[in-house]
């Protein structure tokens, strides 16, 4: 019995001593993510698209035209997995490719279209009705198999509080040489400092992108602070997102702290359309008699 005991007393000190550990372990970084703004986990997105990371990271999107491989020939396909393998090997720090895809619903489109096709004080001639008429059901076959749509992004991410190279390395670019030999030579920044040397390093790494990639005919975009916030829209958002840019919930005022509400307007213009149908029958009336 005494052995049991001493048993019990050895698992339930040792459970005690596993919850300690895991509450210390869950702060900070390693804290369990519970809201959306945790899983984002960023401090501030500049009007240039540099966003402020925790720990000293800065962060840059750039957004890449996907192309179809399956459309190139050979040569060109060659061509794409070389640049691909020189962007790899000369971008100077740590980067993540990401793919994004959500279904293109165009019915919304293809609706609107065909009421504008098929107006009656349309002057548009039978012979380009039918046409108009013809690439509607066209654009629905796409409709109806789903087409998706594919956004690719390069995010690059940089720590100027850290070394990022070595003093022996060379990136083959006098520009980002220097930088980093600012970079390494110093253990300790200003805030100030740090942000111009990622700057800095985030305008060489957007060259080189449109470097590798310009000369297979992929088109790039290094994307501002509305651009991330677009991305992040698309991300969170992918039934409403083809539907409602990130533009349009601006302007509407989804992001203001001040709502106004349509009620009041919604009801004068209830009120001014009873005011016309009323008069309408009073007219009707005075006409009979």
């Amino acid at each position: 019995m005494s052995e049991l005991i001493q048993i019990v007393l050895f698992l339930l000190v040792g459970y005690l001593i596993y919850r300690k550990l895991q509450s210390r372990y869950d702060t900070g970084e390693n804290k369990k993510k519970i809201t959306t703004q945790d899983i984002l986990n960023y401090k501030n997105i500049d009007e240039n698209g540099i966003v402020e990371l925790h720990n000293g990271n800065f962060a840059m999107v750039i957004e890449v035209e996907p192309i179809n491989l399956h459309m190139k020939s050979q040569r060109e396909k060659d061509s794409i997995w070389f640049a691909m393998r020189s962007f790899s090997n000369s971008i100077p720090t740590s980067y993540t490719l990401l793919v994004q895809s959500h279904f293109l619903d165009i019915a919304e489109y293809i609706e609107d279209y065909r009421k504008k096709i098929n107006q009656p004080d349309s002057i548009l001639t039978p012979q380009l009705i039918a046409s108009g008429n013809q690439v509607a059901r066209h654009l629905e076959t796409f409709s109806e198999r789903k087409t998706r749509d594919y956004r690719c992004y390069v995010i690059v991410r940089y720590n100027p509080y850290k070394d990022a190279l070595e003093s022996n390395i060379s990136t083959g670019s006098r520009k980002l040489d220097h930088v980093f030999e600012k970079t390494t030579s110093t253990q300790t920044i200003p805030p100030d400092e740090a942000y111009e040397l990622t700057e800095s390093l985030f305008d060489e790494v957007a060259d080189l992108v449109y470097q590798n990639f310009d000369t297979i005919g992929i088109k790039i975009a290094r994307l501002n602070k509305l651009g991330i916030h677009d991305m992040l829209h698309q991300t969170l958002n992918r039934d409403l997102s083809p539907y409602h840019h990130i533009g349009d919930l601006y302007l509407a005022g989804a992001f203001s702290d001040n709502k106004q509400s349509v009620t009041p307007s919604l009801s004068l213009e209830n009120r001014r359309k009873e005011r016309e149908l009323r008069e309408l029958e009073i007219e009707k009336q005075e006409e009979v008699i």
